[in-house]
């Protein structure tokens, strides 16, 4: 009797020992998956961040007085409408309400990237727009002390020419990312998705897809730095900070979201 008894109180013990085994195998994984995904989202905007301007060598070829002429894009408009420019690629905060063709299930403000791969050592040189100087495509820019880029639709971006091969030339790459909230749906997790135009002759965004999922917190805070270091013109004052977390998935207790904090000059 004593030896039964003995027997199913170490049972109850193994028992007990080892759903706390599993459990902290569980929470270990968890805690694991989440700062990978953390990371992941990092380095992605690492990635299209770093491209979200002209590169070094296009803007030496023009003296420039003052500030840099300000980034400005509408996703709306197909890039081969706008004229000539001078700057292509930046960083904006976008409202979803200003931009119908952005239109989902995810409405409001989102981080708006336009992106400048050089060709042909950076880009996809396959069908896409290509950033090309105009006095390349239009005579009318051949005296011009300025060397001006305007965007063209093409079925290769390997070949563009003998002109465009000694300036320069590069893949224009357009793509909105934006938080949603959790929701008691079938999809309720919260997500960060993206969301680029379609690879097609004709102009127009596709269909947000998940970037990252338990996303629960995401936040933009434009940041204006005040101060002598900075000129009146100097558009290195603004800036956008981004804070993010992820939560376990499926949640988990007591697994806290791991966060980060990162600076964005725009």
């Amino acid at each position: 009797m004593i030896a039964n008894t003995l027997a199913l109180i170490l049972l109850g013990v193994l028992a007990a020992a080892s759903g706390d085994v599993v459990s902290a195998v569980n929470i270990a994984k968890a805690e694991v998956d989440q700062r990978l995904r953390l990371r992941q989202v990092n380095r992605f905007l690492d990635n299209v961040i770093e491209a979200a301007r002209m590169p070094d060598e296009w803007q030496g070829l023009n003296r420039v007085e003052g500030a840099t002429p300000r980034f400005q894009s509408d996703p709306c408009v197909p890039p081969e409408t706008l004229s000539s420019q001078q700057v292509w690629g930046g960083i904006a905060l976008l409202d979803t309400v200003d931009a119908p063709c952005l239109s989902s299930r995810s409405s409001g403000v989102g981080l708006y990237i336009e992106r400048v791969l050089r060709c042909p050592r950076e880009c996809d040189t396959g069908k896409g727009y290509a950033l090309i100087p105009a006095r390349c495509v239009n005579p009318d820019f051949a005296d011009s002390d300025r060397v001006v880029w305007v965007a063209r639709w093409m079925d290769s971006l390997a070949e563009v020419g003998a002109c465009a091969q000694h300036l320069g030339w590069g893949r224009l790459e357009r793509l909105f990312m934006i938080h949603r909230k959790s929701t008691s749906g079938v999809e309720s997790a919260a997500t960060l998705r993206l969301q680029v135009p379609l690879n097609q002759g004709r102009y127009g965004w596709g269909s947000a897809e998940i970037l990252a999922i338990g996303v629960r917190e995401w936040g933009m805070t434009p940041i204006t730095i005040e101060g002598s270091d900075f000129p009146a013109n100097s558009l290195g004052r603004e800036m956008l900070q981004i804070t993010m977390s992820v939560s376990a998935d499926p949640p988990l207790e007591p697994i806290a979201a791991p966060s980060m904090t990162r600076l964005i000059l725009l």
